[in-house]
């Protein structure tokens, strides 16, 4: 597999390049396929995944990819076998309709990429798609695509996740983590937890019942099954020998006399 600069002249004596990846299929028994690209990068980028398709034995070459509107229909034909409700199918046919097809529709599969999947977000907001639609598309296309990997039509899911499917790294290397709540949701998670504390660690260690009224919670039930693992868990074994040798103590002093 290679990667080379094509250069012309057009008819207006304008230079032009192109970027060539040059490769042998072994699906099409190690005929020769070219893919051409504007830009060196995008080039690259298609060799790495291709040499890593061609040697797996599962890259589809883009003659033999289907678009995404052909491949809508086989997602919707999908949901229609596995029995969906007929309102669920019927908000996929019109994600795919109005606002997939019209934008990406013509698109193959094989062209799909992480970028061309941020580009299509952009035009739905230009468009004037609300962030939640976008995110809704976005989903669609997610499953659209996973469809097609299932029939062999497809080989990775670009659309998968909110971003490119990989976690975003600090200055330090390593994943940046997300919190599970935020604003006041999260500020009041950090008082039930200084409540149930132990004194020891900061907290309050207030009963489960003063808590609850402080939350508010309607029953403690509620707060134990939100709470209940903050909760210290006491040692049941060594009490109840605590409280066996006090009373056996008070037994014998009780005998004696």
């Amino acid at each position: 597999m290679s990667v080379c600069e094509r250069t012309w002249t057009n008819a207006n004596g304008e230079t032009n390049e192109a970027w060539v990846v040059d490769y042998r299929d072994k699906a099409k028994g190690g005929a020769r396929v070219q893919r051409t690209f504007h830009l060196k990068k995008e080039a690259d980028a298609f060799a790495v995944d291709a040499k890593v398709e061609v040697r797996d034995g599962i890259h589809i070459a883009r003659s033999k990819s289907v678009t995404v509107a052909q491949a809508g229909k086989f997602w919707i034909a999908t949901a229609e076998t596995n029995n969906l409700e007929r309102a669920t199918v019927a908000n996929y046919q019109q994600l795919l309709d109005t606002h997939i097809v019209p934008f990406i529709g013509t698109t193959k599969i094989s062209d799909l990429s992480v970028p061309m999947v941020r580009a299509f977000e952009d035009k739905l907001r230009e468009a004037g798609r609300s962030a939640k639609m976008v995110k809704r598309v976005r989903n669609a296309l997610s499953m659209l695509l996973s469809d097609a990997m299932e029939r062999g039509l497809a080989t990775r899911n670009v659309a998968r996740g909110g971003d490119d499917g990989e976690p975003k790294l600090g200055k330090d290397g390593l994943p940046v983590l997300q919190a599970k709540y935020t604003g006041l949701h999260a500020l009041r998670h950090f008082f039930a937890s200084w409540c149930i504390n132990p004194k020891e660690k900061g907290g309050r260690e207030l009963p489960a019942k003063v808590v609850q009224e402080w939350l508010g919670h309607s029953s403690i039930t509620m707060t134990m099954d939100i709470y209940g693992h903050l909760f210290p868990s006491g040692d049941d074994a060594a009490e109840l020998a605590a409280a066996e040798k006090a009373f056996l103590a008070r037994n014998t002093v009780a005998t004696s006399r």
